[in-house]
């Protein structure tokens, strides 16, 4: 089996977004293409014409080149904040002080402790 391309993996991923099934998709193009045929395109086995490729993008409401773009987020590094200490802080402050008046958090290690 051939490794799904790029396209077939947008194809994929476009058409779970907007919630097709194979034959679901099929039926929004009218005919111009089956489900066997969808199937062939996300595994890379075929690779549509410009036609059907308009078409694709108009019935799932993507650009055209949706399909063939880099992915545009590359996280390099990941840097979280301080937690800070809510050592002193009463429940009714903590959630607006609607419930648990009176109530003070403690801070430990493992998280909050009522």
């Amino acid at each position: 089996m051939p490794e799904p391309t790029p396209f077939g993996t947008r194809l994929q991923l476009a058409r779970k977004m907007a919630g097709l099934s194979y034959q679901g998709l099929a039926d929004k193009l009218n005919g111009l293409v089956t489900k066997q045929a969808l199937h062939k395109y996300e595994q890379g086995s075929m690779h549509p014409d410009s036609e059907k490729l308009v078409a694709f993008a108009s019935a799932l409401n993507v650009t055209v080149d949706f399909f063939y773009r880099e992915d545009a987020v590359q996280l390099e590094e990941v840097e979280f904040r301080k937690r800070k200490a809510l050592t002193g802080h009463t429940a009714a402050e903590l959630i607006g002080g609607k419930a648990f008046i009176g109530a003070t958090f403690a801070h430990d290690r493992a998280g909050l402790q009522l």
